[in-house]
């Protein structure tokens, strides 16, 4: 008997969705998105053809390459532990669910400039910009830059055209002595593809350098109608003015209330939005990295506490998930034993006005009825910590 012409049909639907999975996935493995939807928007909006697709995953994929291996051939150390933990940095930068060609990067805060140089020698972008406040760590940069130019031509001499380090042009590279976002012109990163890096400083230093609200004066809970008395914004922030569309935070203390104050700030009166993160573990410290997107100013009341705990916008299909999401749970463990030490430390100090504070947010579900007089804000970061054990539990 002759096979039914709907069999037929599925069978060709079949050979196709396997054909397409054969070609697509190992170029795509290593910057998949975090979510289904962002992955079906992907496929659907970034490139009609497969073929384009596919050439696009490629050449991220090599960009990837590229740029890693030129930042370990950087570092004196090959298993320098700032090589390790700027490899989630590097991933955020590369992949981009709507991606550009124009991509511009600034580092805020660059020291001596590895990651900087690493992006320029691998092409990755088209204009790289590092910032810092030491002239020193900049003339520092600016050596390791002359060295990395007569590597290259030595190189180049000697014919080695497949080299990763003269395969392509160096990108356009500038070095800025300036206090975080002073050092960019209003808009020189607009366009679409403006990335600012801010990694290997504390949490109030980052706030600070982005120009967003880092004292804990700024973070006073007061309105009844609202959990968050910073939810709306009024006025533009040196961060609005670059132009940048993404940002990337990699703070050095991650401990939950300054991860938690972090994205209070940059959500509340930033107005961007959490887009991924990635955790790691090295030499027995956490570095937790956040990538932000713009996105439209936030209605007063719309923000809930749940959006400043870290860990909600891991990355859960991607190559290394289940290693991600073993180092949070260690994380986690980790951070609790911490929070139950602070709260019996305050605990003997304050006593019962501690107690009657956490017996209110228990039954009203917030804290937003205090006032700062009452209680110092040393004992609010710690209430927040208590929100994040809860919501654990």
């Amino acid at each position: 008997s002759r096979t039914p012409s709907f069999l037929k049909r599925l069978r060709r639907i079949t050979t196709v969705i396997i054909s397409m999975t054969i070609i697509l996935v190992p170029p795509a493995k290593a910057f998949w998105p975090n979510t289904l939807a962002s992955r079906i928007h992907l496929l659907s909006q970034r490139l009609p053809r497969t073929t384009d697709l596919y050439s696009t995953l490629q050449s991220t994929a090599s960009a990837y390459q590229r740029v890693s291996h030129i930042l370990s051939s950087l570092s004196s150390n090959k298993r320098d532990r700032t090589v390790q933990r700027f490899d989630a940095v590097l991933r955020f930068i590369l992949y981009s669910p709507l991606p550009c060609t124009n991509i511009k990067v600034a580092d805020l805060g660059c020291d001596h400039g590895l990651l900087c140089l690493s992006l320029a020698y691998g092409r990755a972008a088209s204009i790289v910009i590092g910032g810092d406040l030491s002239d020193t760590a900049l003339s520092n940069a600016r050596k390791m830059h002359q060295w990395c130019e007569n590597e290259r031509q030595k190189r180049l001499a000697r014919n080695e055209t497949d080299d990763r380090w003269v395969r392509m042009e160096p990108c356009e590279l500038h070095w800025r002595v300036g206090d975080g976002t002073n050092v960019l012109q209003p808009g020189e990163l607009s366009g679409g593809g403006g990335t600012i890096v801010v990694a290997g400083v504390g949490v109030n230093t980052a706030l600070s350098m982005l120009g967003l609200p880092h004292a804990y004066e700024d973070f006073v809970l007061h309105d009844d109608n609202a959990v968050f008395s910073s939810v709306r914004r009024f006025d533009m922030t040196d961060l609005d003015l670059t132009g940048a569309s993404r940002l990337i935070v990699q703070s050095t203390n991650s401990r939950p209330r300054n991860i938690m104050k972090l994205y209070e700030s940059v959500i509340t009166r930033g107005g961007w939005a959490v887009e991924q993160e990635d955790i790691a573990e090295l030499d027995g410290r956490f570095y937790l990295t956040t990538c932000f997107t713009q996105r439209e100013v936030m209605e007063e009341g719309e923000v809930e506490c749940k959006r400043f705990l870290p860990g909600m916008h891991l990355d859960k299909f991607g190559d290394g998930a289940v290693k991600r999401q073993k180092c949070f749970l260690k994380y986690i463990k980790h951070h609790l034993n911490w929070i139950r030490k602070d709260q019996d430390r305050i605990a003997k100090g304050w006593g019962n006005p501690l107690r009657q504070c956490l017996e209110n947010f228990h039954s009203q579900g917030t804290i937003s009825t205090f006032k700062r007089s009452e209680y110092s804000p040393y004992c609010l970061r710690n209430i927040y910590c208590s929100i994040y054990r809860l919501i654990l539990q």
